[in-house]
């Protein structure tokens, strides 16, 4: 179930800032069948991605952080 009350079954999900970005690399990359070592990889992919397309919001916070 998601904030708004949704609830739906599916075999992923993601959170946070980086939701869509994080599930449109799932929707590329996931298939029925992966393996373990190879959903870490995606879930690499997803942080990956998602540091890629907000890297400004990622400065900012890891500028916040040293203070």
């Amino acid at each position: 179930m998601d904030p708004y009350g949704t609830k739906v079954k599916v075999p992923y999900t993601a959170g946070g800032l980086g939701i869509y970005v994080a599930l449109s690399t799932m929707d590329k990359y996931w298939y029925p069948d992966i393996t373990r070592e190879e959903a870490g990889h995606l879930l690499k992919r997803c942080i990956d991605e998602v540091k890629l397309r907000t890297f400004i919001l990622v400065w900012y916070a890891e500028s916040e952080r040293r203070c």
